[in-house]
């Protein structure tokens, strides 16, 4: 965990916001307090309502839905009706041009601070068994780990 950025080096307070998609992401990948432990004050919905916090940062985790994209600018939408003072937005799969255009707002890029396409579109569900796919398309898939297929699940991942 060498190259993981602690908050609290940063001297910052931030809230982490989540859509369904990342939510999943996330429950398999950390456990509760290892995020409160890198500093993150609250973790939250990006569907429900949420109370301001105009001097803290935010840290949106999300799918790169057109659902989850209007939600986020609606909550930087003014500066009188922003929630957080900045943003780190983080898009857990592909960023199409239409995505990309709602996000170079005006009133919205000025609060962003980092931008970033990660692709985590699966999910592990144990160590040799991942789930590919958000819409069902794909089944869950098992492979017995070695090299040849370690290799190969980095080649269908991208």
């Amino acid at each position: 965990m060498e190259n993981t950025i602690n908050l609290y080096q940063l001297h910052c307070k931030c809230i982490l916001i989540l859509d369904n998609t990342s939510s999943k992401l996330i429950s398999k990948y950390l456990d509760m307090s290892e995020v409160i432990n890198s500093g993150i004050f609250s973790v939250e919905s990006i569907y429900k309502k949420r109370k301001p916090y105009k001097s803290f940062g935010s840290i949106y985790l999300i799918s790169s839905s057109h659902s989850s994209i209007k939600l986020v600018l609606n909550d930087f939408k003014s500066e009188k009706k922003r929630k957080y003072k900045w943003c780190f937005l983080f898009i857990i799969n592909k960023i199409n041009d239409e995505i990309l255009e709602l996000l170079l707002n005006k009133k919205f890029i000025k609060r962003i601070k980092i931008l970033n396409e990660v692709d985590l579109n699966y999910i592990p569900l144990d160590k040799n068994y991942f789930y590919f796919g958000e819409n069902g398309n794909f089944n869950p898939i098992v492979f017995p780990i070695s090299l040849n297929n370690l290799i190969y699940i980095s080649f269908i991942c991208k």
